[in-house]
């Protein structure tokens, strides 16, 4: 248990020092403003003493998800429950695992009416697999005339352990499957019966343009065979150049 002097303190400690600008003139103030800051630091240390504790029905607690996910922001929540017949002026800052990256602040200060909660939240992103530990809550509360801030440690250490993030690969696995999908169904969408591109011979059949049918197929074949055609569409083209030495010789020589 510690404690800090708090603003109330610090005011009332500059209030005390204001006869200080006039004590050449009357050199009895100096006793004045020990005395009285004397008293001050006294009242302090007695302040601290009697509230140094909080009740036990003052809790403080700590839940997150069972599991965290590599690269995705996690949600810390703290409650503070005050089951106490007084009102509590606290600040409360959670020790976090160091590995992790802190998206918002991890302090806060609020006050905790008697009989009810008060609930912090605050986002951690673990950027790698692993077991990560918490530590515990420092809360500081106000003490009771207002004088010091006491700090006591409450919740206990937890462990969490973080994964590697299914939910993300299983979208990129989506989006692959999705664009091969797409390719595979452009591939098979052959338009026939458009286009310049000869694609097949077939029966002739009724509403068959007349230009399109091949007579030398048709005599061949004793009947009237139509040209098929389709779309032009994109061809892979690979170009082979053969450097071997038998390829080295001029023709003609």
């Amino acid at each position: 248990m510690s404690f800090v002097f708090s603003r109330r303190f610090f005011m009332l400690l500059a209030v005390g020092l204001v006869p200080l600008s006039v004590s050449w003139n009357f050199p009895f103030l100096r006793s004045i403003v020990i005395a009285y800051d004397v008293l001050l630091i006294a009242a302090a240390l007695i302040d601290y003493f009697i509230s140094r504790r909080l009740p036990e029905d003052f809790t403080v607690s700590r839940s997150f998800e069972r599991r965290f996910a590599i690269g995705d922001e996690s949600q810390i929540h703290l409650c503070a429950r005050n089951g106490s017949p007084n009102d509590y002026r606290i600040i409360i800052k959670d020790e976090y695992p160091p590995e992790m990256i802190l998206n918002e602040p991890r302090e806060a200060e609020f006050t905790v009416k008697a009989e009810t909660s008060a609930d912090f939240f605050y986002l951690l992103t673990p950027p790698k697999r692993g077991n990560y530990k918490f530590g515990k809550t420092a809360v500081r509360f106000l003490s009771k005339f207002g004088l010091v801030w006491c700090q006591t440690d409450l919740n206990e250490p937890q462990a969490v352990k973080v994964y590697p993030n299914m939910r993300r690969a299983r979208e990129m696995e989506l989006k692959a499957l999705g664009a091969r999908s797409y390719l595979a169904i452009q591939r098979k969408s052959v338009r026939r019966g458009e286009g310049r591109e000869f694609e097949s011979m077939r029966d002739y059949v009724r509403g068959d343009e007349l230009r399109h049918i091949s007579w030398t197929a048709t005599a061949r074949r004793n009947k009237l065979t139509t040209r098929q055609y389709q779309i032009e569409r994109d061809q892979n083209i690979i170009i082979a150049l053969d450097a071997g030495r038998l390829m080295t010789g001029r023709i003609g020589d």
